[in-house]
């Protein structure tokens, strides 16, 4: 991507285009470009929170690797593999664009340049790879006795790729959730004093769909935390949640829309995940329209997909008394149960 002065645009799309079409793969520039890498990973490692997701999606099964675990492994990548690499991916049938700005009059020009790419056609898109998250037996304790605070992390899975009734709902949920200081759980914890930052949020991977909790708190605070998180996400999956909360998060939700349209990378990010992950176009503009249609039946729906499969997991990271993991996790393995 590239973000330039309006006048000179076509010019750097056509130097983009060289770019990756024509791309020399210099000697030097490997070696510096290693080096960054190595320098980015190894600041990496010190990030608690990615640490412990990272831990949390490979006990999984999924493709993550651990930050320390690249490092090593940055020393058994040759140009010759870079080379390759750009070879296989970089065709014209895997290629997708998604061009947002003041397009008028230009669109024939860019498609214009976009049609006459010098590279290979290829055999099409490639796919992701197929990842089947799997509950893992015990929870993760990652033990970390330099920090004081620790960093929790719940995940669940569901087999179900969202459709465009879905993310509003989703949207609602989350935010009745953990989004403002007056959300069921975020709210409570920072009025009670325990935990300064915590979120959550829902992924969309190529066949499933997950939805995780997490933040960092005291040793002495996580038990009510756990208590707090599990109660308000009952409540939820039951129904119990009122109109006026679903009303609320709605009007929260349209006003984050209006300010994520205002600027030119806002609006190609609300296009690409999806487009880049299904290969579909949604109608990005339409969302408020379906946010204000979302019914409480369907954000309790949403939810309640979310823990039918017990397919989740918990993790930790820091400084804990043993018996406190199992308290944790016996606590939220409560959601799973009918």
């Amino acid at each position: 991507d590239a973000e330039c002065a309006d006048f000179e645009w076509e010019r750097i799309l056509k130097l983009m285009i060289l770019s990756f079409t024509k791309p020399k793969f210099l000697r030097s520039e490997f070696e510096a470009e290693c080096g960054n890498v190595k320098d980015e990973l190894m600041s990496d490692v010190n990030n608690y929170g990615r640490a412990l997701s990272i831990a949390m999606y490979e006990a999984f099964g999924m493709l993550a690797v651990p930050d320390k675990e690249r490092v090593k492994l940055m020393k058994n990548v040759t140009l010759k593999d870079v080379c390759e690499l750009h070879k296989k991916t970089h065709t014209s049938s895997n290629l997708r664009f998604v061009i947002a700005g003041n397009l008028r009059g230009r669109m024939s020009k860019i498609e214009e340049v976009l049609s006459k790419l010098d590279m290979p056609k290829g055999r099409g898109r490639i796919e992701l790879p197929d990842e089947v998250p799997t509950k893992f037996a015990k929870p993760i304790y990652i033990p970390i006795t330099s920090i004081d605070n620790l960093y929790f992390d719940i995940t669940t899975f569901q087999k179900k790729v969202f459709d465009d009734s879905d993310w509003p709902a989703a949207t609602v949920a989350n935010t009745i959730l953990t989004e403002t200081l007056s959300s069921k759980i975020f709210g409570e914890a920072r009025e009670r004093g325990l935990a300064y930052n915590m979120g959550s949020g829902f992924g969309q991977y190529k066949s499933y769909v997950d939805w995780g909790i997490g933040g960092n708190a005291q040793q002495e605070n996580l038990p009510a935390l756990a208590d707090i998180i599990v109660r308000e996400l009952k409540k939820l999956k039951a129904g119990k949640v009122s109109d006026e909360d679903i009303e609320a998060a709605k009007q929260y939700g349209l006003g984050r829309f209006q300010r994520s349209t205002q600027t030119v990378d806002d609006v190609v990010s609300g296009y690409s995940s999806r487009y880049f992950l299904q290969g579909s176009v949604s109608d990005y503009y339409g969302f408020p329209d379906r946010l204000t249609k979302v019914k409480k039946e369907k954000v309790v729906e949403v939810m309640q997909g979310m823990f039918d499969s017990a397919n989740w997991g918990l993790g930790i990271l820091g400084t804990i008394d043993i018996p406190l993991v199992k308290e944790i996790n016996d606590k939220v393995a409560t959601l799973w149960q009918t």
